[in-house]
């Protein structure tokens, strides 16, 4: 505590008057003798070392009295408002309208409270835009009376700019991390302290506030969950980055896996060792490759079917004219006029199969017109119900509006016919049939994940069953050539191929949805004729 005492002997009389905790904590105890209108010119004439300590404070420094006119201040104060300490000197303080000095302040240390303000000030003077902290305290006398305030003023501009430019700066790359498409998540002991936007979009959660506070562990598929633990204790004890690598998470919302590639670098976060993982989805990616080998697979069973189906069907010719030749000659009721027929038969059975694999190779000829899929299917419904049985009701849902496509009408009958015998069989405990039919708009990148060219209308063909549904891995390969889950002698597998082979022959698209127990839907879209 810095103590300045001064004493003036006039009259035999004395007023002492105290500026508290103006000079770094200390409290300045003045004494003077004069009347309070002139209480600082006394003083400062009589006490030389404390007029000294007031002009040369580092701070500034301003005296003022009841009616808010400055009785003094010293060099530092007029400096740092752009003034001179003359030109201060009676100013009437009630005319400032400048926040920096609001005038409640300064009245209510005339009431005893000490009022402070911290913040941005321009002068008028200079044209300067300061950052300030000022405080305003009551003046008293011997007496304890109030006589007058004190302000106590700080030029705090460049430490205040400066945290300004810092916060601005932290502002900018938050606003970067929170706003990246790129899913970023910050974890230290395997629990979630921060997630940007792109985290709770790509895992279905409401924000990032639903995402922070989780367990890594609890967003993690079972099937990646120990390659995570390890990865994750590889970052932290090698201090060195890891990936990328794919791992399989799981949505928030719906439970669903998705993939995502990740990369893990050790930081500092909030003062602890934390692991900050930035990751890509490939969810789609992974999708979009599994459907190019799928399509690039059938590609070349189909080229192989149709090589095949030709060279078979070469034979199949020189069979079938060399029955008709033995049959010209041999009489009616010939002994082996019975093995000929059966001859006879089994080449045309063959001759259907080449028919089937020349369909799926998309080298059978079409002979396509514009057809109404709504007409076909309601024409085709009634023999479609005594196909299937009594033990499944047929339900028909077909767009109010005609879905005119041009289609080989046979082969578009073969179609939905093949796709109905299919769902009876996977019904054996009887169910429910629905074939529905729409028009459909898909956008460029739609209709590319089906394979197809957009932006466009389609012509959707739906056939759904309340069956035994499929697994992933069968419905891999419920398109290929002599695939079947059913009795292999009794069924040639080339159904659904043939059905494949007819889409994509008629410039259209096939694809099913199907869990093991919730039926199964074969999704079909034609380009729509819209002359």
């Amino acid at each position: 505590m810095l103590r300045a005492v001064a004493w003036a002997r006039k009259s035999g009389s004395g007023v002492r008057i105290s500026i508290p905790a103006l000079l770094k904590g200390a409290t300045l105890h003045l004494v003077v003798t004069a009347d309070t209108d002139d209480v600082w010119r006394s003083v400062f004439g009589s006490a030389p070392a404390t007029r000294a300590l007031f002009d040369q404070s580092p701070a500034g420094l301003l005296v003022y009295d009841h009616s808010l006119h400055v009785v003094e201040c010293n060099a530092r104060f007029a400096e740092i408002v752009g003034a001179t300490t003359l030109a201060l000197r009676g100013f009437d303080l009630n005319a400032i309208e400048d926040t920096a000095f609001p005038v409640e302040k300064l009245r209510a240390a005339l009431t005893g409270e000490v009022a402070s303000y911290v913040g941005p000030y321009f002068t008028t003077l200079t044209h300067r835009n300061l950052y300030i902290a000022a405080r305003a305290a009551p003046l008293r006398d011997g007496a304890n009376e109030i006589i007058g305030g004190i302000v106590h003023l700080d030029d705090v501009t460049e430490p205040c700019r400066a945290q300004d430019a810092l916060r601005e700066s932290e502002a900018r790359y938050r606003d970067l991390v929170e706003r990246t498409p790129a899913p970023i998540v910050v974890h230290t002991n395997g629990r979630i302290i921060f997630a940007n936007e792109a985290v709770a979009r790509v895992l279905g959660a409401a924000g990032p506030a639903d995402v922070v506070g989780r367990m890594m562990v609890d967003i993690v598929h079972q099937e990646s969950r120990a390659k995570v633990v390890m990865r994750v204790e590889s970052v932290l004890e090698t201090r060195r980055a890891n990936g990328p690598t794919t791992q399989r998470l799981l949505r928030i919302d719906d439970g669903e896996p998705i993939d995502v590639e990740v990369t893990s670098i050790p930081i500092q976060f909030d003062g602890a060792q934390a692991v900050l993982t930035v990751g890509i989805d490939v969810t789609e990616a992974r999708r979009l490759e599994a459907q190019l080998r799928q399509s690039q697979k059938m590609e070349a069973v189909g080229q192989l079917a149709g090589g095949i189906a030709h060279d078979f069907n070469n034979l199949l010719t020189v069979i079938q004219n060399c029955v008709a030749f033995l049959g010209d000659e041999l009489p009616p009721d010939g002994p082996a006029r019975a093995d000929l027929d059966e001859i006879d038969k089994a080449a045309n059975r063959a001759a259907g199969l080449t028919r089937q694999l020349l369909a799926f190779s998309r080298k059978q000829v079409l002979r396509p017109t514009r057809v109404d899929l709504n007409e076909i299917v309601a024409e085709i419904g009634t023999m479609l119900r005594r196909l299937i049985g009594e033990g499944i009701s047929v339900s028909m849902a077909l767009d109010a509006e005609p879905a005119w496509m041009n289609a080989d009408r046979g082969q578009l009958e073969q179609i939905i016919v093949n796709l109905a015998v299919n769902a009876r069989d996977a019904m054996r405990e009887g169910g429910t049939l629905t074939i529905s039919t729409a028009l459909v708009a898909l956008d460029a990148d739609e209709a590319q994940l089906r394979g197809l060219v957009g932006p466009a209308r389609f012509v959707q063909l739906a056939v759904a069953d309340t069956g035994a549904g499929m697994d992933e891995a069968t419905r891999a390969q419920l398109f290929e050539p002599f695939f079947t889950t059913k009795d292999p002698t009794r069924n040639s597998g080339l159904g659904l191929a043939t059905v494949y082979g007819i889409v994509r022959q008629s410039g259209g698209a096939i694809s099913v949805t199907s869990e093991l127990g919730r039926g199964a839907t074969f999704t079909l879209l034609f380009p729509c004729d819209t002359q």
